[in-house]
């Protein structure tokens, strides 16, 4: 089977200049208790199973840059496909929370 890779692997450190640069949307996929334990700053949280229901939440232009991760990576990397069948065109995945060097907020 063939799977078209919807997204680009971006750094801890790309992620950051990229939030300041293009106003990139950081999404947290974990379930609300996960992200209540600990998360990214200014990332919002709209878990991968949710993310249909909640596409209101999501930015309204489809070329908004949108960073995904999760704890480990695969609900982030699920993220982006659910991300490309909503339309979304510019999906970067951060991957799993082990990958942010600069602290956490809670």
């Amino acid at each position: 089977m063939f799977f078209n890779k919807c997204y680009n692997n971006i750094s801890a450190e790309d992620t950051k200049q990229m939030m300041s640069d293009k106003n990139a949307f950081l999404l947290d996929v974990r379930e609300k208790d996960e992200y209540s334990a600990g998360y990214i700053p200014q990332s919002k949280n709209i878990p991968v199973g949710r993310l249909g229901a909640m596409s209101g939440k999501l930015p309204r232009d489809k070329q908004t840059p949108i960073i995904t991760y999760c704890l480990s990576g695969m609900r982030a990397k699920n993220a982006c496909q659910v991300l490309a069948d909503l339309g979304y065109k510019n999906l970067y995945c951060l991957g799993g929370l082990q990958a942010w060097p600069y602290g956490f907020s809670r």
